[in-house]
């Protein structure tokens, strides 16, 4: 269900309905971690979170651009980790992984930071993430839209889900090794990415 629906099934029935959401962790909150609120009453909630010292910010719209928004940081972030891991799976197959992760470092270090730190815990939260995209895919249908990158983010996820890790191996938590056992798995059919040359 979505929220402009939520929405209308609230306010049947007398209710007040705020949109919101969270971007960042809970031991952030009052400092780095926001909470978005939209819909009619979305100033009211606004000001109670923060005379809590919790900051709030109000979107000037309609309810449900909230968990748009919410939706729309997913899709980056995540997204942007699917489309790097996709090029260094590439990389991998044509032999110049260590080349091109550092010319990322030296060219793009904020992206590769980015990559790094989201790709190394991928295989613990990969099928969470696979639902987020999903739901991105039918936030954008929802304005009407036909996304290609959330679907094709859901599918490189879910996929690596299906894959077995060992969590408690250090040197499995790296970028460099997680591309390489990618690599060796059938994640390259699973996804329809490409195939090793030596395959």
């Amino acid at each position: 269900m979505t929220s402009p629906a939520i929405e209308q099934t609230i306010i049947r029935v007398g209710g007040r309905y705020i949109d919101g959401c969270i971007i960042g962790g809970a031991r952030d909150v009052g400092r780095r971690t926001m909470f978005y609120l939209s819909g009619p009453d979305a100033e009211v909630t606004a000001a109670a979170l923060r005379a809590g010292v919790v900051q709030a910010e109000v979107l000037r719209g309609r309810a449900g651009q909230a968990s748009a928004l919410k939706m729309g940081y997913a899709d980056f972030t995540k997204g942007t980790t699917a489309l790097l891991l996709e090029l260094t799976l590439v990389a991998h197959a044509w032999g110049f992984l260590d080349a091109i992760l550092a010319k990322y470092a030296n060219s793009h270090p904020e992206a590769l930071h980015l990559f790094t730190a989201h790709v190394t815990t991928w295989p613990e939260y990969a099928a969470i993430r696979a639902e987020e995209m999903v739901e991105l895919t039918a936030t954008a249908k929802a304005a009407e839209l036909a996304p290609s990158m959330a679907p094709g983010a859901a599918r490189v996820m879910a996929a690596m889900a299906q894959l077995g890790w060992d969590t408690n191996d250090a040197m499995d938590k790296t970028a460099r090794a997680r591309t390489r056992v990618l690599s060796q798995s059938c994640f390259f059919e699973s996804v329809g990415i490409c195939k090793p040359l030596n395959s």
